[in-house]
């Protein structure tokens, strides 16, 4: 286990800059869960949620989420 899938979710992951990129991408992401549901990491840009998708495993340290 790591930091970012120990105990509850919600931890964020600082999003590195792409070199060419403008001031459009996400600058922040979330493992994210809610009770019931499959995990997910959340894009954020400014606090706002820009897109997300589905995961099964951490994509840190590749434990299996559940």
């Amino acid at each position: 286990m790591c930091q970012y899938c120990d105990g509850e979710y919600g931890k964020s992951i600082l999003v590195n800059k792409s070199p060419d990129s403008k001031e459009t991408q996400p600058n922040e992401a979330v493992i994210f869960q809610l009770k019931g549901d499959k995990p997910r990491i959340v894009l954020f840009r400014h606090r706002l949620a820009q897109g997300h998708f589905k995961i099964k495993y951490c994509p840190i340290c590749g434990r299996k989420l559940v």
